[in-house]
């Protein structure tokens, strides 16, 4: 049993009219029913998509081929447990002006979600007001200080989702650019997923059989070598006034090499693939190009590429310098189809290096946008984003400057004190800390929880979602946690019907008792 499923399993029934199935009914606390089939040879089911903790009854009956119904079972209760999943940002997108969208996979606290201290911008710019969207899922910033030609890093520190368990994100970031259609930063969470965030958002699959992530990427982890992930549900359409931008490490093998590509080779593909270290452009609707440049001779380490199609040309950049290019004219067909990275849709054809940082444009990036040099050696690294302390407790803070950079940190509330990079946990509550770069390009932040009961943790501590950073928070839930084992109950017949992790039914001394009488 989990916070969204429960697993049933019982003995087969005898009939002389054959058995045609099993109809399983539940029930939840309210009244409402759902009724569920399982035909014959089946004797378990899972019932997926259910609420977190929240109890449930179920029944089982068994009907034979001429439509007859056994008795229905007694009903057996089980309570699902606390979902502890923490949110994650989709995605963060400009809107008109000094707007700032962002979404999330679940609905958010609304009393946080609308608090502007919650928020990071880099570059000096501030987030004046925030507003939730009514499937709280979605926040509106409106900001202050944003200059429309410049890319920024937006932050979100300590906000919690609507769940039993109130469940923080700690500190969770995203890029910021005019135009930008698709990020991919190969970056995973707690469970192994990394998702793109633009216009288009969702988590990418795996699509081969190698290691799927590597560590020194560009910026933290990167797509490994001859590894390839996917993203459905994707509409770009590569045309004129359109740039992809990604990162390379690692030479191609021989033969080819599939840098990015758009679903299978029909009308509406793209791929920008290398031939020998050669790099090509091929499209079904336009043809087959070579770009001009080979990628065999990169010294090793990370580089930039990118391609920018404007005034009926494709010109490729590398480390912001023009390489080379060709002249292509006509239209790729618009379809939404697969995006793939590093591979074929298939995964084969996998690229021979590494691929970090892709970023996909809905115009003509200029050379001055890209960039002059190599993998850039500043920014702020962060151990982890949720520390959980009891009062009297120290920990050391885990953030740090990567190369040259300085970091400026503020603390927002009294529930901890911080010193020389140590935290000391003060009283039951919260504080934010935010880290930011002395020339404002880099952003982070950690959320330090402070609370009384040695038996909490980063996963299941709950917040007032009501009081601002440095209140002073309650103690966590006191209700026991839903029990693996419930007690066992009793079938008309007689069976034991036992509930545990896997709902276990054993029913009638081990068959439903059919009515003799058909239908008629």
């Amino acid at each position: 049993m989990s916070f969204d499923t429960a697993t049933l399993t019982w003995t087969h029934s005898e009939d002389e009219g054959g058995l045609f199935g099993y109809t399983v009914t539940l029930t939840d606390g309210a009244g409402n029913t759902k009724a569920y089939f399982a035909q014959n040879g089946n004797s378990t089911m899972t019932l997926a998509g259910l609420a977190e903790v929240t109890s449930y009854t179920v029944t089982v009956e068994a009907v034979d081929n001429n439509g007859n119904r056994s008795g229905v079972s007694t009903a057996v209760s089980f309570t699902t447990s606390a979902d502890r999943n923490p949110p994650v940002l989709r995605s963060a997108t400009f809107g008109e002006g000094d707007i700032v969208i962002l979404r999330f996979n679940t609905a958010m606290d609304q009393q946080r979600a609308e608090n502007p201290a919650y928020y990071l911008l880099s570059h000096g710019a501030t987030v004046k007001s925030a507003a939730l969207s009514a499937d709280g899922m979605t926040v509106t910033l409106t900001c202050e200080g944003i200059d429309a030609s410049r890319a920024y890093a937006v932050g979100v520190i300590g906000l919690t989702d609507c769940k039993y368990e109130k469940n923080s994100i700690g500190f969770a970031s995203a890029t910021l650019e005019r135009d930008l259609y698709l990020s991919v930063d190969f970056e995973t969470d707690d469970y192994g997923n990394t998702y793109a965030e633009g216009a288009v958002q969702g988590r990418l699959d795996k699509i081969s059989t190698t290691r799927s992530f590597m560590d020194k990427g560009e910026s933290g982890m990167a797509l490994n070598a001859g590894a390839g992930m996917g993203l459905a549900g994707v509409d770009f359409t590569l045309g004129e006034g359109t740039s992809i931008t990604m990162w390379i490490n690692g030479k191609p093998t021989s033969g080819y090499n599939i840098l990015l590509a758009k679903g299978p080779k029909t009308t509406g593909h793209f791929e920008f693939y290398t031939r020998d270290g050669e790099l090509c452009l091929y499209a079904p609707d336009l043809g087959d190009f070579s770009l001009g440049t080979n990628l065999n001779s990169l010294r090793r380490g990370w580089h930039q590429l990118a391609f920018v199609w404007e005034n009926n040309r494709i010109t490729v950049y590398l480390n912001g310098k023009d390489v080379g290019g060709c002249t292509v004219r006509g239209k790729v067909v618009e379809t939404t189809d697969i995006m793939s990275f590093g591979s074929m849709t298939d995964g084969s054809m996998a690229f021979g290096g590494a691929i970090d940082t892709v970023r996909i444009y809905k115009r003509a990036l200029t050379a001055d946008e890209l960039t002059t040099g190599s993998k850039s050696e500043g920014g702020i690294k962060t151990q982890t984003t949720l520390i959980t302390l009891l009062p009297g407790e120290t920990a050391p803070l885990g953030i740090t400057a990567v190369g040259d950079t300085v970091i400026h940190l503020t603390t927002f509330g009294d529930a901890a004190s911080l010193k020389d990079g140590v935290l000391t946990a003060e009283r039951a509550g919260e504080t934010l800390v935010y880290a930011v770069s002395e020339d404002g390009a880099y952003i982070s932040g950690v959320v330090v929880r402070v609370t009384d009961s040695a038996t909490e943790d980063d996963t299941d501590v709950t917040t007032d979602s009501d009081a601002d950073p440095g209140e002073s928070q309650p103690d966590a839930a006191t209700d026991p946690a839903p029990s693996e084992t419930e007690p066992s109950g009793k079938t008309g017949c007689g069976s034991t019907i036992g509930l545990s992790v896997t709902l276990v039914l054993s029913l009638c001394g081990g068959w439903l008792a059919l009515a003799k009488k058909k239908n008629d």
